[in-house]
């Protein structure tokens, strides 16, 4: 399935040990003072008003999507639009209002991602969370969590240094597929969210039709990804990644 993450916001304060924060926060140089940092309801909208309606869109990103208070709206105007929606989350930044709200979708996924003890997630354990947890478990379609016990941790395509992952040469093929976008709040388009140094640019959904930046017409084509996958050795961050494979 052809996706599209939404990071609706940049800089979580969470900092769990699998996001390289600190390589994501370096990559995108905005001003601190600007709104860009945060995704606005109406650009929102302006970056999926073409967007094709096979693809799923997924709240997510590189960022607890909650942590932005448009991120309800978002995901009621994903879902009026007819668009098939999943949501990733600690559930931090979510209220009973939200819950209300949201408790009609039937979501493909709904993920919440818990305290693990092994302490990769840095969630701040309150009786209010736990509250909110089981409140989205009884009311919400979907529902799964994410067991990081049971999860082997990935080096996000080598941003992750302390994970190592062996150099791949040759043509690669992505194992999930490529088309799995993470829009930022400036409109920028990245490759996937193992792109935290944001090495690999698609477009912008600000400026371009989502059309406009995978068939090829844009400078930044993305069948510029396509070729390097299919080199021998093109730099490319799926070389360092767990996803890819060596074409047969």
């Amino acid at each position: 399935m052809r996706t599209l993450e939404i990071t609706t916001k940049v800089g979580c304060p969470m900092n769990c040990f699998y996001c390289p924060q600190d390589k994501l926060n370096e990559a995108y140089k905005i001003p601190r003072m600007s709104q860009i940092y945060t995704l606005s309801f109406d650009d929102f909208k302006r970056a999926i008003s073409d967007l094709p309606k096979d693809i799923r869109i997924d709240f997510s990103g590189m960022c607890e999507p909650f942590l932005n208070n448009h991120t309800t709206d978002m995901i009621l105007y994903a879902y009026n639009k007819e668009y098939k929606v999943s949501v990733f989350t600690t559930a931090i930044g979510i209220n009973e209002k939200d819950i209300d709200r949201l408790k009609h979708i039937p979501f493909e996924t709904f993920e919440l991602h818990l305290q693990d003890k092994q302490g990769y997630s840095h969630i701040p354990q309150t009786d209010y969370l736990s509250f909110i947890l089981l409140e989205i478990k009884k009311k919400f379609k979907n529902v799964v969590t994410g067991d990081l016990s049971k999860v082997k941790i990935v080096s996000r395509a080598g941003n992750l240094e302390s994970i190592y992952n062996q150099y791949k040469k040759g043509p690669l093929v992505c194992s999930r597929g490529l088309e799995r976008f993470v829009l930022f709040p400036n409109g920028q388009v990245y490759l996937c969210c193992m792109d935290y140094s944001l090495d690999h640019y698609i477009g912008n959904l600000f400026v371009s039709t989502y059309s406009y930046i995978t068939d090829g017409t844009s400078p930044q084509s993305f069948n510029t990804v396509k070729t390097l996958l299919d080199s021998e050795e093109g730099k490319i961050i799926c070389r360092r990644c767990e996803f890819a494979d060596n074409k047969n």
